[in-house]
């Protein structure tokens, strides 16, 4: 597989967003553009213009900049555009991108402080084990004054981040590698524009940083490779995502949310979300009956293939976390085990929790020194825990309001 920052990022944000859709390659069944990346693409096409030109010795005026800005908007608007920031419409995006390439020109005019070298330029980037990433840059640049290289990228986004945010980046820090290796450099400037806050953010990474970020990233891809379950990561990022209607967090909210309200308060999962919120807000409930809707509801998602159950006003979320345990007939024996190796120091008693992480550590590569996840422990001695503990499932449920 050739890898990306944005496969990366994906798997980072969701291990099940992931698989869905560069391992089945699923086509999003809910892929709606939401206007924040409709603003965004049309800010990049309309700076990426204003460079080009000028690579052809035309210099554009800001009237020209803006109207090539509001041509774009006006033929390619359509209302399957979805805003999810519901307090705001069309005209509020429209303005935004108009103050943002205002500020920009302003700040950047006459725009030849730089040689532009290539626009949404493609790279690839190699990796220690045969490891590939592509990227696309927004701006790649040289400045024959200080000869050095520059990496620009252009972001839209309302959040400024801090500077400690920005160092530990990686898009724009793999990107640089490529550079260094095309332009045999070691001068590379990492430039954000945000372009929200009229403010441009500059970072330089020093050689040992580069190296270090090569041996996180190929211990991120190994993780991925690894990777056996793909569990969903519930987020504030879940709202944007175009896999939301399949996802067994999601899942249910979607099959009710449009039932007419008989048919609502009849469906398994409904009336049994409502009963373990009433239940849980009974001061005095019994420890059995709570326990009793709790398997229920355990059950009910298992057999929907789903992990989280809408209700009226509420979610569950039904998260389950492998659990293994030491049987007390084997306390002593592992006790032993851990004496002989001399680590018993390492849990000082016999701890199921940490020898739970030790254990759950063991599908990682042991004799991998990049691998981070793996706990220094001999690969003897894990083996022969593992076949004294016992396994099973903890479950727990969150309820969260709708």
């Amino acid at each position: 597989m050739l890898y990306s920052h944005s496969r990366l990022a994906t798997f980072e944000q969701c291990p099940l967003k992931f698989k869905f859709h560069y391992i089945d390659g699923l086509e999003p069944p809910d892929e709606e553009q939401t206007i924040e990346a409709f603003l965004g693409d049309l800010v990049h096409r309309t700076l990426e213009k204003l460079y080009k030109d000028m690579k052809f010795q035309k210099t554009n005026t800001l009237e020209d900049v803006l109207a090539y800005y509001h041509g774009l908007w006006e033929k390619e608007w359509n209302s399957e555009i979805r805003i999810v920031k519901k307090d705001y419409k069309e005209e509020n995006y429209k303005k935004m991108g108009d103050v943002f390439i205002r500020a920009y020109y302003a700040r950047h005019e006459p725009f030849n402080h730089t040689k532009t070298l290539g626009l949404e330029h493609r790279i690839v980037i190699a990796l220690d084990g045969g490891y590939q990433l592509q990227g696309y840059i927004d701006r790649l640049s040289y400045d024959p004054k200080t000869d050095t290289y520059e990496v620009h990228d252009y972001k839209t986004a309302s959040n400024l981040p801090m500077n400690e945010q920005l160092v530990a980046d990686r898009q724009l820090a793999l990107y640089s590698i490529a550079v260094r290796e095309a332009y045999r450099t070691n001068r590379v400037k990492l430039i954000w524009h945000f372009l929200a806050f009229d403010k441009d953010m500059v970072i330089e990474k020093t050689a040992d940083e580069i190296e270090e970020l090569k041996k996180d990233t190929i211990h991120l891809i190994k993780r991925v490779e690894q990777e056996k379950e793909f569990k969903p990561k519930v987020s504030a990022l879940c709202d944007y995502c175009e896999f939301r209607s399949i996802c067994p967090e999601w899942k249910h909210l979607y099959k009710v949310e449009d039932l007419p309200p008989k048919e609502y308060t009849q469906d398994r999962g409904v009336q049994l979300v409502n009963a373990y919120v009433e239940l849980q807000d009974k001061a005095k409930t019994s420890t059995a009956e709570l326990e009793e809707v709790k398997a229920a509801l355990t059950d009910f998602a298992k057999h929907e293939g789903i992990s989280a159950v809408a209700g009226s006003g509420h979610r569950v979320r039904i998260v389950t976390y492998p659990d293994i345990k030491i049987p007390k007939e084997k306390e002593e024996e592992v006790r032993a085990l851990l004496k002989e190796y001399g680590l018993w120091n390492d849990v000082s008693r016999v701890d199921s929790f940490r020898l739970r992480d030790i254990i759950q550590s063991y599908p990682y590569n042991p004799e991998d020194p990049n691998d981070r996840e793996w706990k220094p422990w001999p690969q003897e001695l894990v083996k022969k825990l593992a076949r004294l503990l016992s396994r099973g499932e903890n479950v727990r449920l969150y309820v969260n309001r709708l």
